[in-house]
């Protein structure tokens, strides 16, 4: 599917699409927990294929078994499942789709079959699992996915010993650690931070407390609160549904939009943004490498060369996110500029034209609002990428006032 976009937003208010991050950790709890997620509504691919996983889990503490269940391309999905079915003694296929069958897990596999897994190596996306897990000590570099960290932090408490994650060197995106630990501690597993990472005592049980539903998206959020930054004429474009206590890393949205110049207020769970005149800033995004393609349309308009520092994990997205960045941009006539960091060359308007998303959903909704930049339409090519995250994506940027068309 293509998508035109004809006109740029005009501002309005529309309400945040649930959160995959939190849905997904969700979808696990409740499974762990023996309770079926009603509350979660599946309305993204990713949350769909974590919802499928977790009711795999289900079935298993439940004394049956399941020959084979898809993460689809759901990189967290896949991350959580593997651990979580070696602590539960599963026999079954894993299925990898999509730009997942390209995001090596070697590290991560390796150290499962370090500590009793039996993980066949990958043919077609397929992973053979069997096994059980056992308690000790796993050590991950820093700069992995923290959804790794993730995984096991779920899986761990499962088994019949204590265990520690030691992370050697920094950890990139703690953010989303930090929000595996909430859902973990709201059922009732206790884990401890240490100076290098996290001790996990075993044999304990999830119960998962009534009525926990999945926030509002804050890195959806982020794309329309950047491109309303960059709206002509004074005007305003609110996200309802937003926890502004959230654990979500991608809140830091707000602190760069306020570093840029951009007015933005909060009320209750409504986050509202109009235009002020924007600035450069310099930003290590290594902790929210999800809000570098949503700053762009901002940082196209700001005073100053925008960078963003702490990139080297973009390229294993589900593009290779500066590549793909560089080109759209090329494409509808700008430029960045790629060494260690990435630097957004600005300019007060883009020409337009038609880019690719390369498949991916940041980067797609992306290249739509850069549409509030561009002197003429922008045409993106597969633009039903976005269903990953944000399936409602583009009936929200006609909500805001924009037009659209798509074509086959």
């Amino acid at each position: 599917m293509n998508v035109t976009l004809v006109t740029p937003i005009r501002g309005g208010e529309i309400t945040a699409p649930e959160s995959k991050s939190h849905a997904v950790r969700l979808s696990f709890a409740y499974a762990l927990s023996g309770k079926t997620p009603d509350l979660i509504k599946g309305e993204s691919f990713d949350v769909q294929a974590g919802l499928k996983c977790a009711e795999a889990v289900r079935t298993w503490l439940e004394g049956g078994s399941v020959q084979e269940v898809s993460c689809r391309e759901s990189a967290l999905s896949f991350r959580m499942l593997l651990p979580i079915m070696g602590a539960l003694r599963a026999s079954t296929d894993i299925i990898t789709e999509g730009s997942l069958r390209g995001r090596t897990a070697k590290i991560f596999t390796d150290l499962l079959r370090e500590h009793g897994m039996e993980i066949g190596q990958p043919e077609d996306g397929l992973y053979r699992v069997s096994g059980a897990l056992a308690p000790g000590t796993y050590r991950l570099p820093g700069n992995v996915s923290s959804q790794f960290v993730s995984g096991l932090l779920f899986a761990l408490p499962l088994l019949d010993g204590d265990s520690r994650i030691e992370i050697d060197g920094p950890m990139e995106s703690k953010p989303y650690i930090r929000l595996t630990l909430d859902v973990l501690e709201k059922c009732g597993i206790e884990t401890e931070e240490t100076e290098s990472g996290y001790l996990v005592r075993g044999r304990q049980q999830y119960s998962i407390p009534e009525g926990l539903v999945p926030e509002g998206d804050w890195s959806g959020a982020a794309f329309w609160l950047f491109a309303g930054a960059c709206m002509d004429g004074g005007r305003k474009l609110s996200v309802k549904g937003l926890n502004t206590d959230t654990l979500q890393g991608d809140r830091a949205a707000l602190d760069m939009l306020d570093k840029m110049g951009a007015r933005v207020s909060l009320k209750d769970d409504c986050v509202t943004v109009s235009s002020g005149s924007l600035k450069r800033i310099m930003n290590d995004m290594s902790q929210t490498p999800d809000l570098v393609p949503a700053i762009v349309p901002a940082a196209i308009r700001a005073e100053g060369i925008t960078v963003m520092r702490g990139i080297s994990r973009l390229s294993l997205k589900e593009s290779d996110r500066p590549k793909a960045i560089s080109e759209v941009l090329a494409g509808l006539g700008g430029r960045t500029e790629r060494a260690a960091n990435m630097l957004v060359i600005p300019r007060q308007h883009l020409k337009g034209g038609t880019v690719s998303s390369f498949g991916d959903h940041r980067i797609a909704m992306m290249a739509a609002c850069l549409r509030t930049v561009t002197e003429r339409q922008v045409k993106v090519t597969e633009a039903e990428a976005v269903a990953k995250s944000y399936p409602g994506f583009f009936g929200d940027y006609a909500k805001l006032g924009g037009k659209l068309e798509f074509t086959k």
